[in-house]
């Protein structure tokens, strides 16, 4: 049976062409509030992808995605196997969602915030995720993870960009800026689809393997 994909929000924020206005007051985090002012949005996301991206292959292919400026979706199968397989924090904050007996199937969704991860390649990469949908299949020992989560950068400035739920200024809200201008010159935001279907004992591990968050 095909996966039934619950896409997530769609900010659609769009470059308002007052870049001077941004680094006039960049409300960011001190180091960025000195950059901001000396650098174009694309020198900055340079600087940005020096500082914070080189060590996250994952993100950067990410982040290279959304300045080539695609627009189509980007197949996540392979990252989503590997997050959760490597993860502790998807691994603790799934478990937290799966009940510690079962038969058959269960299935449900949450919102994954970007505190609940511990690698930061992948928070780099996916962000907080709208609807993050699983099943369990006691029977088989097995747990589908899918999503389809819009790539996209958050930039809080009232009068530039139009301020939606769960939006909300950040440190590098300069740098979201940037990127949200660099949508003049070609970049462009996308949707991150795909799924993976793993051992349950990735998530809870048997005790033999170590214990479990189940065990008494």
């Amino acid at each position: 049976m095909a996966t039934t994909f619950h896409p997530g929000i769609n900010h659609g924020h769009t470059p308002s062409g007052r870049w001077a206005a941004v680094q006039a007051n960049p409300n960011s985090s001190f180091e960025l509030n000195l950059l901001c002012p000396r650098l174009s949005p694309r020198g900055l996301v340079d600087a940005a992808i020096i500082a914070k991206f080189a060590s996250k292959p994952i993100a950067l292919a990410h982040l290279r995605y959304y300045l080539a400026g695609s627009g189509k979706d980007f197949g996540e199968n392979v990252n989503i196997d590997l997050w959760l397989r490597r993860d502790k924090g998807i691994q603790s904050t799934l478990a937290s969602h799966i009940p510690a007996s079962g038969v058959g199937k269960f299935a449900d969704s949450f919102k994954l915030e970007q505190s609940d991860y511990d690698d930061q390649d992948f928070r780099f990469a996916f962000g907080a995720i709208d609807i993050l949908d699983f099943e369990v299949d006691y029977s088989a020992g097995t747990v589908h993870v899918w999503f389809q989560d819009f790539y996209e950068w958050h930039p809080v400035y009232p009068g530039l960009y139009t301020a939606l739920s769960g939006d909300g200024a950040r440190e590098t809200n300069c740098v979201h800026a940037a990127l949200v201008e660099l949508k003049s010159s070609g970049a462009d935001d996308f949707w991150m689809k795909g799924e993976a279907t793993v051992p349950l004992s990735v998530i809870i591990p048997s005790k033999r393997s170590g214990g479990s968050i189940w065990d008494l």
